[in-house]
């Protein structure tokens, strides 16, 4: 069923953008009771994997050493911005774009 759906979801848009779709699959799985969330994370990371494998990919989620890596990366990663967020230590930085025709000489 996965398959059907991401190998069909390529159109055209104003014939210029194509959309594609990348989907994670993981099974429930009692035994680990993971429960929901759980099931979200290792499907997420499922569909990490078929991004990286290109294009309209449909990857399943298997539980190895390589997986819990990347979770444990990726649940860092957002904490430590989750944290720098709380604590106002994003700066934003602007840079204007100019026109070339229009900015002023720039001095040699």
């Amino acid at each position: 069923m996965a398959r059907g759906a991401g190998g069909g979801a390529r159109r055209p848009v104003r014939d210029r953008y194509s959309l594609t779709s990348s989907i994670g699959v993981a099974a429930f799985d009692q035994e680990r009771d993971l429960g929901a969330e759980g099931v979200l994370v290792n499907a997420d990371l499922a569909m990490y994997d078929a991004k990286q494998a290109g294009r309209d990919c449909v990857a399943f989620y298997r539980p190895g050493k390589a997986a819990t890596v990347r979770a444990r990366g990726r649940v860092k990663w957002v904490e430590e911005i989750r944290g720098a967020l709380e604590e106002g230590r994003f700066t934003l930085l602007a840079q204007p774009i100019v026109h070339l025709g229009d900015s002023p000489s720039i001095p040699s």
